[in-house]
């Protein structure tokens, strides 16, 4: 979580002293090749810690450690290398244009996809969805790979061939984009009507007033002062299929194989954790 709010804070503060550099230049003018190298610099830091922050967000799940630790050494490496290039134009002269501009394709790429692969991964899906995040993956892989190859190949590559395939592969990136968050939530709207529904009840005190009532899952209000309550119950569920994980005697889910953690399911009463039934 810290490492999280460390980069929303930075992606904060750098699209606002951006911002800021930009009315200051239409109010005052004086655009100068110094503002100029300040602005994107606050650019480039805005574009680094946005790819960082949504790595972040995968790794606090407990998702894909690898690819996004590989996000943050490729988005450190990417700012070192855009900022050493806007502020010593001595670089570009010293080394080769077409180099220094694949290495920045490169980089950019990667730092854009390996979160956008993690975020998308997050979405739970149930099993009858599941196609979809898989074509998702798929295509932003894809389309990564093929931006890369027809960066770094040498020679005169098949312009018209590659254009077109990364034209498809950018169409099928953008719809699996959009398509998945929405079939997420269209597979958590019955989980949600169906928790909803419950007549589950339950005994609380109330805070303010200290009144012993019982009151249902939802929306509610205190007895005696009116205080409003909003109960929500979410049943323990696999982290990749959303299979129910209530009532299992082993910390695998049976429906996808995913290894569970013991704070992820309930036990049936009286059950022991394998540790516990091992050693005893």
């Amino acid at each position: 979580m810290q490492l999280k709010r460390t980069f929303l804070v930075g992606v904060i503060g750098s699209l606002s002293l951006a911002a800021l550099l930009g009315i200051w230049v239409f109010l005052f003018g004086g655009f100068g090749d110094t503002e100029a190298k300040i602005i994107g610099t606050t650019l480039t830091a805005t574009l680094f810690s946005m790819t960082s922050l949504g790595a972040a967000v995968v790794l606090e799940r407990g998702r894909w450690r690898l690819a996004m630790i590989s996000t943050f050494v490729i988005g450190a490496i990417g700012l070192l290398v855009f900022l050493i290039l806007i502020w010593f134009e001595q670089v570009w002269r010293i080394l080769d244009d077409d180099l220094l501009v694949k290495i920045i394709i490169c980089l950019v790429t990667w730092a854009v996809a390996l979160p956008h692969m993690g975020l998308l991964s997050l979405a739970s899906l149930k099993n009858f969805y599941l196609w979809a995040r898989r074509a998702a993956l798929s295509t932003v892989l894809l389309l990564a790979i093929s931006i890369t190859v027809c960066a770094l190949v040498d020679g005169e590559p098949d312009e018209d061939f590659w254009l077109r395939v990364i034209g498809i592969l950018g169409i099928l990136t953008a719809l699996g984009t959009i398509t998945v968050p929405i079939l997420a939530k269209v597979a958590g709207i019955d989980q949600e009507a169906g928790v909803e529904s419950t007549a589950m009840q339950m005994q609380i005190i109330c805070p303010r007033c200290r009144l012993r009532q019982t009151i249902r899952s939802g929306h509610s209000r205190c007895s005696g002062c009116k205080l409003r309550f909003e109960i929500k119950i979410e049943e323990p569920r696999c982290p990749r299929c959303d299979y129910l994980l209530h009532m299992l005697t082993e910390p695998v889910c049976p429906e996808c194989g995913q290894v569970l953690g013991e704070d992820e399911i309930t036990r049936p009463p009286g059950a022991l954790p394998p540790t516990e039934a091992t050693d005893a």
